[in-house]
């Protein structure tokens, strides 16, 4: 954990983005926003997605994005946001297989709505948006 993120030594609970499981060689990321203490810490956010994402090397990875508990101050954190779709675009969208949103609020889906305005096809085709009931990240594991 150290090398990943020095502030998540300090405060485990500070960004929520963590390697939870390696499935058919794949690489499985769990974020839930909501627990995050410092999910308005955009720099701090961005590095430590780049430092778990570049741990991985070449290897493919799935996002987990829980959205259990996300409201408006987590919504409002615009530039958290932009910064990690840049980051996925510029570095690790070739790895990318997926992004799973699953227990969206109203915040989530409105975010999701206006941020696909700015990301192209292939992006968008690997956005899967699972609102039908309640999800339980051991699900995807």
């Amino acid at each position: 954990m150290e090398k990943i993120c020095g502030t998540c030594v300090k405060e485990p609970s500070a960004h929520s983005f963590k390697r939870v499981s390696e499935k058919n060689g794949i690489c499985i990321f769990y974020t839930k926003p909501a627990s995050a203490t410092k999910y308005s810490d955009t720099a701090g956010t961005i590095a430590h997605m780049d430092r778990a994402l570049q741990a991985i090397g070449s290897k493919k990875w799935t996002w987990i994005f829980d959205g259990d508990g996300f409201e408006a101050q987590h919504a409002l954190a615009l530039h958290t946001g932009q910064g990690i779709l840049q980051l996925i675009e510029d570095k690790y969208c070739n790895q990318l297989q997926q992004i799973l949103f699953i227990n969206p609020t109203w915040h989530v889906k409105g975010v999701i709505k206006a941020g696909f305005i700015a990301i192209d096809d292939n992006m968008k085709s690997k956005i899967k948006l699972l609102d039908d009931r309640v999800y339980s990240v051991l699900e995807f594991l």
